[in-house]
């Protein structure tokens, strides 16, 4: 039977077949590594805890314009996209980094795919 990290990684593993994908995480809201799938060039804890510092200000930004809680962020650089997505009820997000190719159709509704597996799981 395979273990929860396993499965962590087998719903990661989804994302990483979107053409232009440079990398996925599950993060706790709190900005704890859950999981990774990062290229080498990513610092896995550095990139958890500015991220949740994304999630946070976010949540800030919503709820103080009275829109609610945030579902997701998507970040567009010049040389690349963040997506994240979070998950309410077990207080983690689903991150992917991506190229500039990255499709963000793609990317969203397997994300939403990701996170229902791994809601399951955490």
């Amino acid at each position: 039977m395979p273990t929860k990290e396993e499965k962590i990684k087998s719903a990661l593993s989804k994302l990483m077949e979107i053409t232009g994908e440079e990398g996925a995480a599950v993060v706790s809201f709190d900005g704890l590594v859950i999981s990774t799938e990062l290229d080498p060039k990513y610092d896995a804890d550095k990139a958890a805890g500015i991220l949740s510092e994304a999630v946070r200000t976010a949540n800030e930004v919503v709820k103080t314009l009275g829109h609610g809680e945030p579902e997701q962020m998507l970040i567009e650089g010049t040389n690349g996209k963040v997506v994240i997505n979070r998950n309410r009820k077990k207080n983690f997000f689903v991150v992917l980094l991506g190229s500039p190719k990255l499709s963000l159709g793609l990317a969203r509704t397997t994300i939403d795919e990701v996170l229902d597996e791994l809601e399951d799981i955490i």
